[in-house]
C-alpha cells in the first residue's frame, strides 16, 4: 500500500511509481518518494547524505516529516522524501566519451570516500566482505557445479590473506549507474545508500569498475575500451586520494571475489542466466592467468612509489600548474634541449596526457613529493621504450632549492627498480648534456656507465652533444 505522503509532510501531489525502481515513487516531478526494507536503512541514507552533501557531492536532501522526524516507519518498511536530482542514468558506456566519465567518476567515488570517512563506525552491525566470503559465499561455491572448486580457492585465498591490510572506512557498497545521475558527460547526483557500510573501500571501485562489463555482449570485443576506463578511472581517483600499494595489488582478486558473491546471489534465487553471465565475467578476468596482469595491461601498476623521504605520485591532470611552473622555469630548462620551455599552461596539459594516455606503453612520470611537508619538488621517469630491444630512457628534474639532499638519487633507485620489475627491460639510457656535470655524476652514482655513444639535440638551430649513458638492467636483476 503506497503512504498517504500529506498526513506526514507538508506536500500534495500524484505518487507515480518509477518503473526502474519499484520502491521509488515521483511525486510532481519535484520529489521522490523511497521505501526501504528496514530502519537501518533509512538511516545510512540519512547519515551518507548529510557526510556527503557537507562535502559539495550532488546527493539529494531529505524533507523532513511535520514532526521533525527524518522518515516514517510503516509495517511496509521505513519511507523516506527527498527532493529529485536532475540527470539521467548512463546507458551504453562505451557508445560514449567513457574516458571522460570514468575519470570524473573516479574523482567523485574518491570524493565520496573522503566524506565517508566522517562518519562513525559502528562495530558489529554489518558483516565484511572478508567474512562474508569466508561465510555463505565459500558455502555457495562449494555446492556449486558453475566453477570448480581449483578456479575458485585460489583467487579468495588471495584476497583473505590481502584484506586485513586494506584501508577500511564506511563505504557506499552498490555504485553502479543505477544510482549514478548523469545530464551530457557531468554527474549530477548519486543515490542510494541502503547498503552503505564499514569494509574495505577497494570493494567500491572494484564493484564499480566489474559493473562496465554487465550485459556486454562480447567481452573481448570491448577489453581493450574496458582497460582505458580503468586507467582513467583510477586516474580520477587518485587526483584526489592516492591508493596504497596493496589495494591495486588486490584489485584484480577483489573484483574475482565479487563475481563469486553474484554467482552464489544468483544460484540462491535461482537465476540461472545472471549466474551464467557471472561466470563469464569470472573467466573473462582469469584469462590474464595472473590476474595481476589486468593492471599492467591497463597501464596502472603499482604506480604510487614510496622512499624513505619521498612519496612519488604518478603524474595526473591535478599536477597541471606544477608541471608548467616546473618545465618554464629557466634553472629546471637549463640542461634540456629536447623541447622549449613552456610559456602556455595548454602545454603542461599536453604532457600530462602523453604520460596518462593507457596506449603509450612504456612512458611513466612521477612527480617527487617530501613526505615532512607534501612539497612537489621535481619530476622523474620513463619515456622512449623499445619492447623489442628491452631498452628504455630516462629523464629527471628537480628544483633547484631541493638539490645537494640526495632526493633525485633516492626516487631514481626506485623508479629503476619498479621499471625492471615490471618491463622486460635490458638496457636504461640516460641522455645527458655533456656539460651537466652534477647529472652526470648522479648517473654514474646509480651505475650507469658511458657508452661512448652520442647523440646530438637541436633547438632554435644549435647543436646540443649529449653523451648516452646506460644501465646494464641484467646485472641489477641478479644482484636482487
Amino acid at each position: 500500500m503506497v503512504l498517504d505522503i500529506s498526513k506526514y509532510w507538508d506536500i500534495q501531489g500524484e505518487l507515480v511509481a518509477v518503473v526502474t525502481t519499484p520502491t521509488t515513487w515521483d511525486i510532481n516531478g519535484k520529489y521522490i518518494l523511497k521505501n526501504v526494507k528496514t530502519e537501518n536503512y533509512a538511516q545510512n541514507n540519512v547519515r551518507f547524505s548529510k557526510a556527503l552533501r557537507a562535502e559539495g557531492i550532488p546527493v539529494s536532501s531529505f524533507i523532513p516529516l511535520k514532526a521533525g522526524d527524518d522518515y516514517v516507519i510503516t509495517q511496509d518498511g521505513c519511507y523516506l522524501l527527498m527532493e529529485k536530482l536532475a540527470g539521467s542514468h548512463i546507458r551504453g558506456i562505451f557508445q560514449q566519451d567513457y574516458e571522460s566519465i570514468a575519470f570524473e567518476v573516479g574523482v567523485i567515488i574518491a570524493k565520496i570516500h573522503n566524506a565517508l570517512t566522517t562518519i562513525t563506525y559502528e562495530k558489529g552491525k554489518n558483516v565484511p566482505f572478508d567474512e562474508e566470503l569466508r561465510g555463505w559465499i565459500h558455502k555457495g561455491l562449494c555446492a556449486s557445479n558453475l566453477l570448480t572448486q581449483d578456479e575458485w580457492k585460489k583467487p579468495m585465498d588471495v584476497l583473505l590473506e590481502i584484506y586485513p591490510s586494506l584501508p577500511h572506512q564506511q563505504i557506499h557498497r552498490d555504485l553502479h549507474y543505477g544510482n549514478l545521475l548523469f545530464e551530457e558527460n557531468t554527474l549530477t547526483g548519486v543515490l542510494d545508500f541502503d547498503l552503505g557500510k564499514h569494509d574495505a573501500r577497494l570493494f567500491d571501485i572494484a564493484y564499480f569498475l566489474l559493473g562496465q562489463l554487465m550485459e556486454q555482449k562480447d567481452l573481448l570485443a570491448i577489453r581493450d575500451k574496458w582497460f582505458v576506463f580503468i586507467h582513467q578511472f583510477l586516474s580520477g581517483y587518485e587526483s584526489i586520494t592516492l591508493l596504497e600499494r596493496e589495494e591495486k595489488e588486490a584489485l584484480p582478486f577483489m573484483m574475482q571475489c565479487i563475481e563469486f558473491l553474484f554467482i552464489v546471489y544468483w544460484e540462491q534465487q535461482a537465476n540461472q542466466k545472471a549466474a551464467m553471465e557471472s561466470v563469464g565475467i569470472y573467466r573473462f578476468l582469469n584469462e590474464w592467468n595472473n590476474p595481476v596482469n589486468i593492471m599492467k595491461e591497463c597501464g596502472y601498476m603499482d604506480k604510487k612509489l614510496i622512499t624513505q623521504r619521498l612519496i612519488l605520485k604518478s603524474i595526473s591532470e591535478e599536477d597541471r600548474e606544477f608541471i608548467f611552473s616546473e618545465f618554464s622555469d629557466a634553472v629546471i630548462s637549463k640542461y634540456l634541449y629536447d623541447e622549449e620551455p613552456l610559456t602556455d599552461i595548454k602545454q603542461a596539459d599536453e604532457i600530462i596526457h602523453t604520460y596518462t594516455n593507457p596506449q603509450h606503453e612504456g612512458l611513466y612520470r612521477w612527480i617527487l613529493v617530501r613526505k615532512t611537508d607534501n612539497r612537489k619538488m621535481g619530476t622523474c621517469g620513463f619515456h622512449c621504450f623499445n619492447k623489442g630491444e628491452g631498452t628504455i630512457e630516462i629523464g629527471y628534474d628537480l628544483q633547484a632549492e631541493f638539490c645537494g639532499h640526495g632526493y633525485m638519487q633516492e626516487a631514481l633507485k626506485e623508479i629503476i627498480a619498479y621499471g625492471i620489475e615490471i618491463m622486460p627491460l635490458k638496457q636504461i639510457h640516460a641522455h645527458i648534456y655533456v656539460g651537466n656535470e652534477k647529472s652526470i655524476a648522479l648517473s654514474e652514482r646509480l651505475g650507469f656507465i658511458n657508452s661512448k655513444k652520442v647523440y646530438n639535440y637541436t633547438l632554435r638551430d644549435k647543436d646540443y652533444l649529449h653523451l648516452i649513458y646506460s644501465l646494464d638492467c641484467s646485472s641489477l636483476k641478479s644482484m636482487q
